[in-house]
């Protein structure tokens, strides 16, 4: 839902009544039966519409003699939402094999439509992208650790490695000997430019993205970069990767996460996010 859509009441009550995540924060709505005021997002039984008012802000609605809802704390505090999401991302963190949709849903009390519906308005991925996300981190871990690349494979979650080998590869930029190894006879291009969260580095290698970092500075984000990969040859080619930038930098803006989400489970997203992002654009 875009901005333009929640600016009449017409759009408003669609989100109302779809429970939309992703007009929270946007307006709020007071029932005159109830005298409650909630979220778009809120799960109670659904008003009549002739029964509700919007206002920009709580404060509006307390003015006009309306208390928040206990379940979804219009006014402030802890955002269930982002609760269960918080709480949804340690379960996958934590689990030695991934649990499926339902399972997962169930553990944080929701639906698997709603789990599935919250991972991608405040994340921008899936739970399932997610996962995919954290068992690569786990791998990349691993290696850098300096555990054989089997022992890694089986750590990290995944399957038979003579089947996630290639895969894997593909996720890395490299193949996984390479990569424990510091990149030795990698050649890397990389570019950096600025974007919404500060300056982003993106780095290719043949087989496609093998790098993405965010920071102040380009000398912080090349020193990353240098470190990750210190026994490979790295060259800047801003106009080589011009199109890939482009699309990573497009991307860059994090979906409506709200505060309350920890740093680690907002990069983990972040860089999934522009991974599956990327399936058709070309390094140049």
């Amino acid at each position: 839902m875009t901005r333009k859509d929640v600016a009449t009441d017409d759009g408003r009550w669609r989100a109302v009544i779809g429970n939309d995540t992703a007009a929270d924060g946007r307006f709020i709505y007071a029932v005159r039966t109830t005298g409650i005021y909630c979220r778009p997002s809120c799960r109670s039984r659904p008003p009549r519409r002739g029964n509700v008012a919007y206002f920009d802000t709580p404060a509006d609605a307390e003015a006009a003699g309306f208390r928040p809802c206990k379940r979804c704390r219009p006014a402030g505090g802890a955002d269930p939402a982002s609760g269960a999401l918080v709480a949804a991302c340690r379960v996958l963190e934590q689990a030695e094999r991934e649990p499926a949709l339902e399972e997962l849903a169930g553990r944080v009390g929701l639906t698997p439509a709603r789990l599935r519906r919250l991972f991608q308005a405040r994340l921008g991925i899936t739970p399932k992208g997610y996962a995919k996300a954290l068992k690569a981190r786990r791998l990349a871990q691993r290696l850098k650790a300096g555990a054989m690349v089997t022992e890694a494979l089986y750590e990290a979650g995944y399957g038979a490695p003579s089947r996630a080998y290639e895969a894997v590869a593909q996720r890395l930029g490299m193949t996984p000997t390479v990569y424990a190894g510091g990149g030795q006879g990698e050649r890397i291009r990389y570019a950096v430019v600025p974007c919404a969260l500060g300056r982003l580095l993106v780095a290719v290698t043949e087989r496609g993205l093998c790098a993405v970092a965010l920071g102040a500075g380009d000398a912080e984000v090349a020193a990353c970069l240098r470190a990750r990969f210190p026994k490979a040859v790295l060259t800047e080619d801003r106009a080589g990767l011009a199109a890939m930038v482009r699309a990573v930098a497009a991307r860059a803006t994090v979906p409506r996460a709200g505060p309350d989400l920890p740093p680690d489970i907002l990069g983990t997203a972040f860089r999934e996010r522009i991974r599956t992002g990327l399936g058709h654009v070309t390094a140049g």
